[in-house]
């Protein structure tokens, strides 16, 4: 998990991206915030997964995307929102 975390300060958007969704497919609910800060990163490709990621991370990570949801930003507001309308069986099992 720590090299994982490492992964998310990467300068490739591919390093970045595969973190994220390994973050989450592990369920690292400690990596929340992170995952969080990934939200504005600069590709989509990466904001979409970290969106998905923590959705993975339940009651938890669906407080964060609510949270966000409502936000002034609108790229953060529409990752929340889009993240929050996934089924979570459907992100288990991609």
């Amino acid at each position: 998990e720590a090299r994982l975390l490492e992964c998310l300060k990467d300068d490739s958007w591919e390093v970045r991206g595969e973190a994220v969704r390994s973050l989450g497919k592990i369920h690292a609910g400690a990596a929340i915030k992170m995952l969080e800060e990934r939200l504005s990163d600069p590709s989509w490709w990466v904001r979409m997964n970290a969106a998905m990621a923590i959705r993975r991370m339940g009651p938890a990570g669906d407080r964060v995307l609510l949270g966000l949801s409502v936000s002034g930003d609108a790229r953060l507001r529409d990752m929340a929102g889009y993240a929050l309308a996934v089924s979570p069986a459907s992100i288990e099992s991609d």
